[in-house]
């Protein structure tokens, strides 16, 4: 039976599945005509456009934006998303309070990662352990554009002690993160996200009505999360690879080497 992305079943220490097998998996939910994404709100005068689906029972959101030389090179987007994702992650997204390596298979290529959320002073912090993949796709004759891949993946880790010493305290979440960085014709980079959660345990009513909407106002507009449950609507509107929160950060990278 071929690999599936499923946020329901953990990768396993003694089932992980090969860097070209998640690859093959993922790629359809940005690429298939079967995943059907329904349009939603626009900001960032209409360059930052999302959407959602529905995809084996789970809500699925997804953003898509191009960007110019002003916001930077497909070279710098790739070193700032597809290189040490995880330790980038964790210098530009405020609520990741930490970013700890669990362990190696490949390394640069295929690592597992704990990353240590806290969304609200009034909410336990969450702990997300996941299998993350990048991969650069050669350039060549009939494939000249540069093109990127990360996937995220949820990972279990309580099968082997030492990995599962690995993981910061908090309630145990899972997500599913499915990104492309892609040279388009005319020089710019085209970048997409899809993702799919379940940030654990209980989110009170009033902390989501309060919160949610405050954040989705700043980086993604309420409407299109209308579908979702409340739990994973929590974890979309403060997702980590907020669009505003990473141009910031590649900015200041490149004034540090100046």
């Amino acid at each position: 039976m071929p690999f599936a992305l499923d946020l329901d079943r953990p990768i396993t220490p003694s089932n992980i599945p090969s860097p070209e097998e998640v690859l093959e998996a993922a790629k359809p939910i940005l690429t298939s005509d079967t995943v059907k994404w329904k349009p939603g709100a626009k900001y960032d005068d209409g360059r930052v456009h999302t959407f959602t689906s529905k995809i084996n029972g789970h809500p699925w959101a997804m953003r898509k934006s191009v960007h110019g030389s002003a916001d930077g090179t497909f070279e710098e987007f790739w070193e700032g998303l597809g290189v040490n994702h995880a330790v980038h992650e964790s210098q530009y997204i405020p609520m990741i309070q930490k970013a700890s390596l669990v362990t190696i298979i490949e390394t640069g290529t295929c690592e597992v990662w704990n990353l240590h959320y806290n969304f609200s002073p009034v909410l336990q912090k969450r702990s997300f352990t996941v299998l993350i993949v990048s991969h650069l796709e050669p350039v060549s004759e009939t494939n000249p554009l540069r093109q990127g891949w990360v996937v995220s993946m949820p990972f279990d880790p309580t099968s082997d002690p030492e990995l599962a010493a690995m993981e910061e305290k908090g309630v145990r979440g899972r997500y599913l993160a499915v990104e492309r960085i892609q040279e388009t014709l005319d020089g710019k980079v085209d970048w997409r996200m899809a993702t799919c959660s379940d940030v654990g345990g209980v989110i009170p009513e009033f902390i989501a009505a309060a919160t949610v909407p405050k954040q989705i106002s700043h980086v993604r507009p309420g409407p299109i999360f209308v579908p979702l449950d409340t739990n994973a609507l929590l974890f979309l509107a403060v997702h980590h690879q907020d669009v505003e929160h990473f141009l910031k950060f590649m900015r200041a990278k490149r004034n540090q080497r100046r």
